[in-house]
């Protein structure tokens, strides 16, 4: 019962570092699209 329980919570672990990986990787895209944006409409005027 130990052994599961124990299993779970590593693979619990594990998914959450993946899933901080890739909001840490939609954060990255979303501040580069943002600054492209500004930089973009700095030109324009």
């Amino acid at each position: 019962m130990k052994t599961i329980l124990h299993t779970a919570k590593d693979r619990g672990i594990h998914d959450n570092g993946r899933l901080e990986a890739t909001h840490f990787i939609l954060l990255l895209i979303i501040m580069i699209l943002l600054k492209c944006l500004s930089d973009f409409c700095a030109s324009v005027k």
